[in-house]
C-alpha cells in the first residue's frame, strides 16, 4: 500500500507542506504542536474505500439519488441502521447530520438535552431543529 513510487511520495509531501502552510496562516498557534500528519489522496480513497476512481464523496449526487426511498437511516433489518454522508448529503457536515438523523431514528428523545457539534459550531438540538419544525413522537 505504501509503495507507490518516489514521484507519488514527493507529490504527497509537497501537498502536505502546502496544506500545513495554509493551516498555519489561519491558526498560527498550531505551529509546532502537530505530532503526526498523513495525507490521503484519491488513490488512498480508491484503495481503502473502494469508491469509483478514488471519489471521496460516496454515492453520486444526482437527482435520482435523492429520490431513493431506501436511502434512509432505517432498514428492513431489525436494529440495523445506516449513518453517514450517504444517508444525507456529501461531506463532513452531511455525515454529521446523517449521524443525527440516525440517532433520532433509534431514539427520538436521546438527543433532546445533549449539545451537538456540527461543522465546529455547538448547538442544542432545538437550535438545529426548532420545535415548530420538528415533532417528537
Amino acid at each position: 500500500v505504501k509503495n507507490r513510487g518516489d514521484e507519488y511520495n514527493k507529490l504527497k509531501k509537497e501537498l502536505t507542506r502546502r496544506l500545513l502552510e495554509r493551516l498555519y496562516e489561519e491558526f498560527p498557534q498550531l505551529k509546532g504542536k502537530i505530532d503526526y500528519v498523513d495525507l490521503g489522496t484519491p488513490v488512498t480513497c480508491d484503495y481503502y474505500l473502494g469508491n469509483h476512481r478514488g471519489a471521496c464523496y460516496g454515492l453520486s449526487h444526482s437527482p435520482a439519488r435523492f429520490k431513493c426511498d431506501w436511502l434512509k437511516p432505517t432498514t428492513p433489518i431489525e436494529n440495523l441502521y445506516m449513518s453517514g454522508q450517504d444517508v444525507m448529503v456529501n461531506g463532513i457536515t452531511g455525515a454529521a447530520f446523517g449521524g443525527i438523523v440516525c440517532a433520532l431514528s433509534i431514539s427520538k428523545s436521546a438527543l433532546i438535552k445533549k449539545d451537538i457539534v456540527v461543522g465546529g459550531m455547538k448547538a442544542g438540538l432545538f437550535e438545529l431543529f426548532p420545535p415548530k419544525h420538528f415533532q417528537i413522537d
